[in-house]
């Protein structure tokens, strides 16, 4: 090992098969000896230091693993209550749809049955006359008079 000093700095020079390590020699400060250093304080470091550290991993593993089966869980959880709710979803669908064609097949049926009835008597029928219950609604008061007269008065 050899010492060179310059003006800042104190630089050594190291024979790389002298300490076992495969580098090539540098004229900077080598980091084996923050290495060396660092070892030096783990093995200075006490009994229940060390103990701790390994009761913190220990842990710290346990949490992660309790972690890991709760996110599990929750998973499969939430995959059932979508797949209910997708069932829900296409039963009233599937209902709705139902209810819908009968409903046209017996507008049809009362279409064809009335035949040369009036016109407008039918449009007022699929109307809602009674403005009590549609408070959240537009004010269509005008088009259900111009309806009514229409169904009193038709024009041909």
């Amino acid at each position: 090992m050899f010492n060179e000093k310059s003006n800042d700095n104190e630089f050594f020079l190291v024979d790389k098969n002298s300490i076992g390590i495969e580098s090539t020699t540098t004229t900077s400060k080598p980091d084996i000896y923050s290495a060396v250093i660092k070892a030096d304080k783990l093995s200075q470091e006490s009994d229940k230091l060390k103990q701790w550290r390994e009761e913190q991993k220990i842990m710290l593993s346990n949490k992660d693993a309790e972690e890991e089966k709760k996110k599990k869980e929750l998973k499969e959880q939430a995959r059932k209550e979508l797949d209910d709710w997708y069932r829900n979803r296409k039963e009233q669908l599937d209902k709705l749809h139902l209810n819908n064609k009968q409903n046209e097949n017996d507008e049809q049926s009362t279409a064809n049955s009335n035949g040369g009835n009036n016109q407008w008597e039918r449009i007022a029928k699929l109307v809602d006359f009674n403005t009590k219950f549609n408070k959240n609604a537009k004010d269509v008061s005008r088009m259900k008079n111009i309806l009514l007269q229409l169904k009193q008065q038709p024009l041909v």
